[in-house]
């Protein structure tokens, strides 16, 4: 049997013995193995991995936990893998502090197995990237703050989602932990509807609310650049169709886009993106100018999918073409709506 002291620690099993090492443990395996923890009473996340079928519980008898089976058993914590599933989690609570052994099982003996206990806290730093699980009453009324330090400014792809599929709530805040994403967002289970969030440089914190006991959020991060110019005078020359991409912040955000006309023909900008905050809640706004004269405007109100939005642009005795000459394309974020946008000229 082999010995852990910490609370988050990862193991994998083979058929060599070797030195115990604090971040991961090899183990020499005759189809099962006993890995002893040192747990405060609380909420851990169990996960197992491997390629081959293989199952773990936790006991508080080290003499149950290598027969694999007794009263001692710890209530809702067998988990099994197998080359269809190869990872699982499975959410414990431990009653009291205490010593438990990790009964880990396979059915042949060159079974490799990775195995790793993570207490489940309510809040704390939320890490780029990397998968979080996070802790609540479950009555949707306490809150939970997670740090996330961003050393560039860029595109903050956030999900949250409760352990059972249930409901959750989110906000962004400021260093100072006030709400710059508005009134609190549902966040559904679905992990492709990721909420797109546009944050410059420096410290937030993700608020958290939830009907779940236990819930994972992530903060998928890719930099990106705001592009365009601050006013019409610094406008930033586009190309026909070459796409650019840029960043879009909160709170009344501006950038300043021309393309030079050569000649009466079709032209259309295509917008694409996709925002943090939709609909009456806050988006993007294209205002369309040929020279000093203000051709209209539209908004973009895009949630969750990246959606694409085709303005037409008429200048000229005839319908569909615009004049010879400059076009200006202001876009502006309204309310609490942030993310990214891509435009191209067709």
């Amino acid at each position: 049997m082999k010995k852990m002291a910490a609370l988050a620690l990862s193991c994998m099993l083979c058929l060599t013995p070797s030195l115990v090492n604090v971040h991961a443990e090899s183990y020499s395996v005759n189809k099962n193995e006993v890995v002893q923890y040192t747990l405060d009473k609380g909420t851990y996340v169990l996960t197992l991995k491997s390629d081959a079928t293989a199952y773990g519980e936790l006991f508080t008898s080290e003499s149950d936990a290598k027969a694999g089976t007794g009263s001692s058993v710890v209530t809702n914590s067998y988990v099994s893998v197998d080359s269809t599933n190869t990872s699982k989690t499975k959410i414990i609570k431990v009653t009291k502090d205490d010593e438990y052994y990790l009964s880990l099982n396979s059915n042949d003996d060159s079974t490799k197995v990775e195995a790793s206990i993570d207490e489940v806290k309510n809040g704390g730093t939320l890490m780029l990237n990397k998968t979080m699980y996070g802790s609540s009453n479950g009555n949707n009324e306490d809150v939970s703050y997670y740090k996330l330090k961003l050393a560039n400014s860029g595109l903050v792809n956030l999900s949250l989602a409760g352990y059972y599929g249930g409901a959750s709530y989110i906000k962004v805040c400021n260093s100072k932990k006030k709400s710059i994403s508005g009134s609190w967002m549902y966040a559904p289970s679905n992990s492709k509807l990721l909420k797109s969030i546009g944050l410059k440089k420096g410290t937030y914190y993700i608020a958290v609310k939830s009907y779940e006991d236990v819930y994972s959020i992530q903060a998928p991060f890719s930099k990106l650049t705001k592009l365009g110019g601050s006013k019409k005078s610094t406008a930033t020359s586009l190309k026909k169709s070459k796409t650019v991409k840029s960043l879009a912040l909160q709170s009344g955000s501006t950038s300043w886009f021309k393309y030079k006309n050569p000649k009466q023909q079709k032209l259309s900008l295509v917008l694409n993106g996709k925002t943090f905050k939709g609909g009456s809640n806050g988006g993007v706004k294209i205002t369309c100018y040929a020279g000093k004269t203000k051709l209209g405007s539209q908004t973009f109100r895009s949630s969750y999918y990246e959606t694409g939005n085709v303005f037409n642009i008429t200048h000229s005795n005839r319908d569909g073409y615009a004049n010879k000459g400059t076009y200006y394309f202001k876009i502006t974020t309204y309310k609490t709506g942030s993310g990214y946008y891509t435009l191209s000229l067709k």
